[in-house]
């Protein structure tokens, strides 16, 4: 599997070239059809395998991944044929740059991953394998509250990377109205898996599941804080600050082992998330802080555009809905 996974790798950093050229032209179409292409090849061999009663091996999975990968690639460079461009002009000159930016953001996304590992790895040490399973399905739909800001930060880049730190005035009203429209699917989808978690869990994950109701609640509120950090990670590296983004993830990865393994010890499997809610408080709060010193983003500002949003969406959905039944009494 490691091996097939691999050569996944090595084909995927065309996939990942390919969608970096189509972001920063913000031509979306691109992306779009190469990422359903992609997990189109993947679910549909394994919906056949499904409805035919077969059996597929890991090995068969990972292959069947290295294909959907490989093709989409291929499709990828297709589409960005016009935008490509192969040259060895100032070559050197440029691995200098790439690397003197990139090591940051290498070693920035090594440490968000082991931030956002340290509660599976703790869970599934102290607690075995079932409960791991049951964090792991919380996590994971907790992470569609933060599907919007992930879409949001690849707008924000190309746009805040045009700007320079010095230009706080745009920075600021980038940050504010990109965290205020992630918000808006939040808190809708926060107040959702707060209130009626078992039967998410239910739908998304099995019946088997619903035991872990309480961890879903505590969960639901990772997605809600993500956005503040994500956007705040973008905007970083776009005004040429990767070194903070590092510092700040690496901060709270080490703060992140304290605080789960206190967690798991003082209330359990339960623990686990509330020790990592504590570390994304803490980040919160010091994420804020710098933004504010460096650009004077506003909380308040955040969440009047948030709710200039959705007196937005409202407005047009009633003016929809007006002219539907105007079209309907015309009609009749």
């Amino acid at each position: 599997m490691l091996k097939w996974f691999g050569l996944s790798l090595i084909v995927g950093t065309l996939f990942s070239h390919t969608e970096i050229i189509f972001t920063s032209r913000l031509d979306f179409r691109g992306i779009c059809w190469i990422y359903c292409l992609r997990q189109a090849l993947l679910f549909l061999p394994v919906l056949v395998y499904f409805f035919f009663n077969a059996k597929i091996t890991p090995v068969g999975l990972s292959i069947i991944y290295f294909l959907s990968v490989f093709i989409s690639s291929l499709v990828g460079l297709w589409f960005g044929r016009g935008l490509l461009h192969f040259s060895f002009i100032k070559y050197r000159e440029w691995i200098f740059k790439t690397w003197s930016f990139g090591k940051f953001v290498l070693w920035n996304n090594i440490s968000s991953l082991l931030f956002r590992s340290t509660d599976n790895f703790i869970t599934s040490k102290y607690f075995g394998t079932t409960v791991a399973g049951q964090y792991n399905a919380c996590l994971r739909i907790g992470n569609l509250i933060d599907l919007p800001s992930q879409v949001l930060s690849d707008i924000l880049y190309p746009r805040a990377a045009k700007f320079s730190a010095t230009d706080k005035k745009e920075i600021k009203n980038i940050y504010e109205k990109s965290v205020g429209a992630s918000l808006v699917f939040s808190i809708p989808a926060l107040i959702t898996l707060i209130l009626i978690p078992d039967i998410v869990l239910a739908l998304l994950a099995g019946h088997k599941f619903i035991i872990a109701a309480n961890i879903l609640r505590v969960t639901a509120i990772f997605g809600f804080i993500l956005p503040f950090l994500k956007q705040f990670g973008t905007v970083m590296d776009a005004t040429g600050s990767p070194k903070v983004n590092f510092l700040v993830m690496f901060f709270a990865f080490i703060i992140n082992i304290f605080a789960n393994l206190g967690g798991v010890h003082i209330w359990g499997p339960i623990g686990a998330a509330i020790g990592t809610l504590f570390t994304y408080f803490i980040i919160f709060i010091l994420t804020q802080i710098i933004l504010f010193n460096r650009f004077g983003v506003s909380l308040k500002k955040i969440f009047s555009n948030t709710f200039y949003f959705y007196r937005l969406i409202f407005s047009q959905g009633k003016a929809f809905l007006k002219l539907s039944t105007k079209i309907a009494n015309d009609k009749g």
